[in-house]
């Protein structure tokens, strides 16, 4: 497409004012998802209490390190829909999935978790919200 011409330049200024825009009301996507909260939500099967109590022991110290923060630990959710195979659900919110990896991702906890995964299992996931 030829840039000189006169339709084209009006349709980049167009462009160019929207981004603009989309830049001073906050409406930066880039920006929303780096802002944006994300939450570890665990659903576990414990099987060794005692082994899972080694694991809680040793989680505090290494949590208080990082930026996160436990919003709920439940032993008995309401199941709405379906079936509950587990014994514990944990949800934990980050300031952003940095935070979160930085916690997650650390040899302080890795080693900790290896008992936690001998002790129980289930699955874990990180999902972006506010």
């Amino acid at each position: 497409m030829d840039s000189t011409k006169p339709g084209h330049a009006l349709a980049r200024i167009r462009e160019l004012v929207a981004e603009l825009a989309m830049v001073v009301l906050g409406i930066n996507h880039q920006r929303i998802s780096d802002e944006m909260s994300v939450y570890f939500i665990a659903n576990l099967r414990v099987h060794d209490p005692a082994l899972y109590e080694r694991y809680l022991d040793g989680f505090d110290e290494i949590f208080s390190r990082h930026e996160g923060e436990v919003v709920a630990v439940d032993e008995a959710p309401a199941v709405l829909e379906g079936e509950w195979p587990y014994t514990r659900a944990v949800v934990i919110r980050f300031p952003d999935e940095a935070a979160l990896r930085r916690w997650y991702d650390s040899e302080a906890y890795q080693q900790l978790a290896q008992i936690r995964r001998i002790a129980a299992d289930g699955f874990i996931v990180a999902v972006r919200g506010e």
